[in-house]
């Protein structure tokens, strides 16, 4: 069984990114990202004026890498598909 870790009062979890209440009285609603998985550790230690900007963040950071991903697959299919192209226009010519 898991342990229960709590977390303090000023924390928040989102998409399994920590972000912690770092207000001052300039800006009272500031936050900061803790703790992240690897794959977001280039945002940890960043500041936001507000928590729905660090969520905006988070979110398109990971769609970035998504897509950085999801391109590459993509790239692999469409020369998959031309290189099948290619055959079955050399089958369809030689028949």
């Amino acid at each position: 069984m898991k342990k229960s870790t709590k977390l303090p009062e000023t924390s928040v979890r989102y998409n399994n990114v920590r972000i912690d209440d770092i207000s001052t009285e300039k800006f009272p609603d500031m936050v900061e990202i803790i703790k992240a998985p690897a794959r977001l550790k280039s945002l940890i230690g960043k500041k936001f004026v507000t928590l729905n900007k660090a969520k905006i963040m988070i979110d398109v950071t990971i769609f970035d890498k998504k897509l950085k991903i999801g391109t590459s697959q993509d790239e692999k299919d469409l020369r998959e598909f031309n290189h099948l192209k290619d055959l079955h226009e050399h089958v369809s010519y030689t028949i």
